[in-house]
């Protein structure tokens, strides 16, 4: 078993760390905060209207022009994106000491799965973006900023992996 270096490794030198514990907890958790997300945003979504007056739910600003904050977000998720693109290809060339998490690319996806998976997630990650409302305004009076919100855990979830897969001795790989 190969001694890795994470926190908790620091804290306990002499207990030998299998890479794949360390990553699967986290990773899990990724899931699940992508999971709520979802979640949150099908909700925002999909919840009716409350009464002919007042709806529940109004959704303002789907497909408008993007503000230099929209263009900040999506441009530090592409790039941190691009990053993790990298690092999963380096998975493709070490299949004996690596394997992707990622349960739709599999434990040991090939090169051909990988760019596949995220050129596709490149093209469709600024469209959803697009088309998500600037923001929902629920119960008449909680405005929820739903892009912007969408964004940001995109770039905390794609940032983890990315973190995740450099301090397991990843490297980019195109």
């Amino acid at each position: 078993m190969k001694r890795i270096n994470l926190l908790h490794n620091r804290l306990a030198p002499d207990v030998p760390v299998d890479p794949l514990d360390a990553c699967r907890g986290v990773f899990n958790g990724f899931l699940l905060v992508a999971a709520l997300s979802f979640l949150v945003v099908l909700l925002f979504l999909l919840v009716p209207r409350c009464s002919a007056e007042e709806p529940r739910l109004k959704v303002s600003g789907s497909g408008e022009k993007w503000t230099t904050t929209d263009y900040a977000l999506e441009g530090t998720w592409m790039a941190l994106h691009i990053l993790d693109w990298g690092t999963t290809l380096d998975i493709t060339n070490h299949p004996d000491k690596y394997r992707e998490m990622n349960p739709i690319m599999g434990s040991h996806p090939s090169r051909q799965t990988v760019n596949l998976y995220m050129g596709a997630s490149a093209l469709l990650h600024p469209v959803v973006s697009h088309y998500l409302p600037k923001k929902v305004t629920l119960f008449g009076e909680y405005e929820i900023p739903l892009r912007t919100t969408f964004q940001a855990i995109s770039i905390g979830v794609t940032g983890g992996c990315v973190i995740n897969n450099f301090s397991i001795g990843l490297n980019l790989a195109f």
